[in-house]
């Protein structure tokens, strides 16, 4: 864990320093309180105290070209129903390249942690991607196509999984405050702990794999002269060849994965001086399974199809005195809606902090 976050930076700084220029960097301490629930176990309190990094660099070339490259990582001692450590680490690097009027975009990274508490143990995200993004129209129409990957590794649980995607996307900028988008994206998944089951509910040969579809839209702009706001909504449907055997009923479930998704986000930020700054996000998620019924707390099946909502939101103030040196206090929670008693849960955390951008 310490070894990870401390090999991130290290990289990091490595390669800045090779173009030599000073990457933005902020360090920071932090400590807080929260309590999460995954049905059907009770509430865990906790409380957490912990160290943070967060760094930023781009450079521009001639020509149009450009690199940049970010970090983020914390690690946090916590002390709940079991004691220990969480972490999470993240980078990221971008490339970008002119071709003619327009632009190639190359990116990629990782997320990853050893521990968390999401109940699927260590795990590690690396993608990439590449996008080639047209020239902005006279009416201020850029049009884009990208392909995207990721592979899912994680520790517990058998949903490691690989990801290949494609997408379109249609930007409108018609003023500086307003900023307008339109998307298309589909994808395909290979999930290889997952087994086609057989009607007796053994494994067999095939593997599971899905596809997706997914249409989005979405805004932003600026209200008034200190007010960002953010909005999207998206819709999508997932087709998969997945199973599962009910033990309680000796029932074969085909299309257990195949449903309906709907999403919402949308936030705010506020910073009418250089010192402060405020922000809200809120986000919803609805998953309307197509042929999965729901189950009783008893593992047997209801007549509804499974239904699955989710919300969360969080806020964050920060002040600083002397631009250098900020205080921030941070509120976070969700919670998930089913009328299957084994998906509900729900989590909060609050927290308060330092940080110094060097």
């Amino acid at each position: 864990m310490k070894v990870v976050v401390t090999v991130i930076m290290l990289s990091v700084l490595t390669v800045a320093s090779s173009f030599g220029l000073a990457p933005t960097l902020v360090l920071g301490g932090f400590g807080g309180t929260g309590s999460f629930s995954l049905s059907p176990s009770p509430s865990t309190p906790y409380g957490d105290v912990g160290i943070n990094e967060s760094f930023g660099w781009r450079q521009a070339f001639g020509s149009g070209r450009y690199f940049s490259i970010a970090s983020q990582g914390s690690v946090a001692a916590y002390a709940a129903t079991l004691q220990g450590f969480l972490d999470n680490e993240a980078i990221d690097a971008e490339l970008g390249i002119p071709s003619g009027a327009n632009t190639m975009i190359f990116g990629g990274g990782f997320k990853s942690s050893d521990q968390n508490q999401s109940g699927y143990g260590s795990y590690i995200l690396p993608y990439w991607s590449g996008e080639y993004r047209f020239a902005r129209t006279n009416s201020g129409l850029q049009p884009s196509l990208t392909y995207g990957g990721r592979y899912v590794y994680q520790q517990l649980g058998g949903d490691n999984h690989f990801v290949e995607a494609l997408a379109l996307k249609l930007d409108r900028s018609s003023t500086v405050r307003f900023d307008g988008y339109l998307g298309l994206d589909g994808a395909w998944e290979l999930w290889p702990q997952q087994p086609i089951l057989s009607s007796t509910g053994s494994a067999t040969s095939s593997l599971r794999q899905d596809g997706l579809v997914n249409l989005s839209v979405g805004a932003q702009g600026l209200a008034g002269y200190f007010l960002v706001w953010n909005t999207g909504l998206s819709a999508g449907v997932r087709v998969s060849n997945a199973n599962e055997y009910l033990n309680a009923t000796s029932q074969l479930l085909p299309g257990s994965e195949a449903r309906l998704t709907q999403k919402g986000n949308a936030s705010l930020a506020w910073s009418p001086t250089r010192s402060f700054s405020a922000s809200l996000s809120a986000e919803a998620q609805n998953d309307a399974y197509l042929t999965r019924d729901a189950l009783t707390s008893g593992g047997t099946l209801t007549t509804s199809k499974l239904d699955v909502i989710s919300v969360g939101g969080g806020a964050k103030v920060s002040w600083t005195p002397d631009g250098r040196t900020y205080f921030v206090l941070r509120a976070n929670g969700s919670r998930t809606f089913s009328n299957d008693p084994s998906f509900p849960q729900w989590s909060f955390d609050v927290s308060g902090g330092v940080e110094y951008s060097f």
